[in-house]
């Protein structure tokens, strides 16, 4: 499953918003990403895997995925971190 986190305002006047893009396994993650045509370079692994998303990019995303929040979005992060770890 691919979805997007709750968009949040990313400027200080509140007209740039951003999400992130997260899925169950990486495989999911990264195709979803090529299909919003976003660079693999982009992917980060700090906290959780994700990519970011704004403008434009948001906007399609939230068209076609889920917002997901609190347990389950926890649940998928845990389980990508784990498929990356090859578990």
């Amino acid at each position: 499953m691919v979805a997007i986190d709750e968009p949040f305002p990313w400027s200080t006047n509140g007209t740039t918003w951003w999400a992130h893009l997260f899925a169950d396994t990486p495989e999911e993650l990264h195709a979803a990403a090529r299909m919003l045509g976003l660079r693999r370079a982009w992917f980060q692994y700090q906290r959780h895997p994700h990519y970011d998303l704004k403008g434009g990019v948001l906007r399609r995303a939230q068209a076609m995925y889920p917002t997901v929040t609190g347990r389950a979005k926890i649940a998928m992060l845990a389980r990508c971190r784990e498929a990356m770890r090859g578990g």
